[in-house]
This record gives C-alpha cells, sequence and structure tokens, in this order.
C-alpha cells in the first residue's frame, strides 16, 4: 500500500449513445498480451489517458489539496483546470532551474517540507520526482481541443 497518483487526460469522441450524426473516422487496434482487444470505432464515448504516475509522492498531493483540490482528499478523480497545470508547470520549473540551488525555491512551493530533517537519499528522490513532473508537463500541449485533465489519488 501507498499513495498512488495519476493525471489523466480525457477526450471526448462522443461516438455511441444514438449519436449517429457525428462522423467518426479512423481505426482502433488494441491489442493486450498478444491478444486483440474487441474494440468499435462507432461506440468509443471517450478516451482517457494516463499522462503521469507517481508513487509516494506526498509533495506533490499536498500540493494539489492546496491549489486545486480545495483541501478534498478523497480518493475521487477531479477535473483540474489547464491554469492549475500551468500554476505546476511553473512551480515545478523554479525548482529545476535553480540546478544546485533548487532546495530554496522548494522550499517556497513546497512550505510543509521538513529539508533540513531529509537524508540525502530522500533529497534526491525528491528532486528526482520533480524533475519528472516537470518534464510531464512540458509534453502536454498547452491547448488541446476536447480534452479534460483529471487528478486521482488513492492510499
Amino acid at each position: 500500500m501507498g499513495l498512488d497518483i495519476y493525471l489523466l487526460r480525457k477526450v471526448y469522441v462522443g461516438a455511441g449513445c444514438g449519436s449517429r450524426w457525428l462522423k467518426i473516422e479512423g481505426t482502433v487496434d488494441i491489442r493486450k498480451n498478444g491478444k486483440a482487444v474487441p474494440v468499435e470505432l462507432n461506440r468509443i464515448w471517450e478516451i482517457t489517458e494516463c499522462v503521469g504516475y507517481w508513487r509516494k509522492f506526498a509533495p506533490l498531493h499536498q500540493w494539489m489539496l492546496e491549489n486545486a483540490l480545495s483541501g478534498e482528499n478523497d480518493c475521487l478523480e477531479h477535473v483540474i483546470s489547464q491554469e492549475v497545470i500551468l500554476k505546476l508547470k511553473a512551480d515545478c520549473e523554479k525548482i529545476v532551474s535553480a540546478e544546485k540551488d533548487w532546495i530554496a525555491p522548494a522550499k517556497e512551493v513546497f512550505p510543509y517540507l521538513h529539508f533540513e530533517k531529509a537524508d540525502p537519499d530522500q533529497l534526491e528522490e525528491f528532486l528526482s520526482d520533480i524533475i519528472y513532473t516537470y518534464q510531464i508537463l512540458l509534453n502536454l500541449p498547452e491547448e488541446y481541443p476536447d480534452a479534460v485533465y483529471c487528478y486521482k489519488a488513492s492510499w
């Protein structure tokens, strides 16, 4: 057991459920363990991608609780705005761009962490998680029509 965090991107397709007037085109060819997964294009309602996954990165969860979830710690999926994603990206960039002096900006972004009590391995793991988070956010398009981003954390 532990904290698992997911950043999901959902894209509404709208096929099926009586939406015969939509012109949905393309192909779907999905295999799992070598076996075809039977999916019909004209029945796809939405596509959900896991664009980020973190294991036991509590500082990110605390940041989300404070900046996006109004303190709601309920293990449910929550839609997060583009503004929240851009703020997290900017906060991570402050830390990553500081290079060797990263702890000072990290204390600003994550004031609830006690960096002075952390051992060098914990600090290295924390910085690694920040870099990973920043790389994920760099790869997200700033505008993605029909996409909604969701955050989910479970213990």
